[in-house]
């Protein structure tokens, strides 16, 4: 006779292992585009929420700002976003996306975490509050510390 429990998370593992499969093969696609989903996500947050520094922008990627400002700069490279020091302080980047930016994120399917990030705004209060707790769950599963 089947356990009703080991079928239970087998279908849970199946369903993550699927969910991390599909986030790889979109990361991949967009390499066929020339652009990476991170450099994807940089665009439509900058496109949403206007220019931010290099410093909320690593906060925004769960990066350190090294790796947002590489990040950035071949954004910069490719003419998708500007970045200029504030007056004010010299330490400060403010970093802008261009109108090419613009035609980038309405000419290349959004999916993967960019899309995520769009779409999980759209869960009501209560969905969001339980699948924080089962996220936090797996991550005890697994040692990670939960933030």
């Amino acid at each position: 006779m089947a356990d009703p429990h080991k079928a239970l998370a087998d279908e849970a593992t199946h369903k993550l292992l699927r969910l991390l499969r599909h986030l790889h093969c979109y990361s991949h696609h967009m390499q066929q585009h020339g652009i990476s989903g991170r450099q994807m996500a940089i665009l439509l947050h900058l496109a949403e929420d206007g220019p931010v520094t290099v410093g909320q922008m690593a906060r925004y990627l769960y990066r350190s700002k090294s790796t947002a400002s590489t990040t950035l700069a071949a954004l910069e490279k490719a003419g998708y976003v500007t970045r200029a020091r504030s007056t004010q302080d010299q330490r400060v980047v403010a970093v802008e996306i261009t109108p090419a930016g613009r035609e980038a994120i309405a000419r290349i399917p959004i999916g993967g975490i960019p899309l995520l990030r769009q779409q999980i705004k759209t869960l009501p209060p209560e969905e969001l509050e339980h699948t924080i707790v089962a996220i936090e769950r797996l991550m005890g599963l697994l040692d990670l510390a939960a933030d």
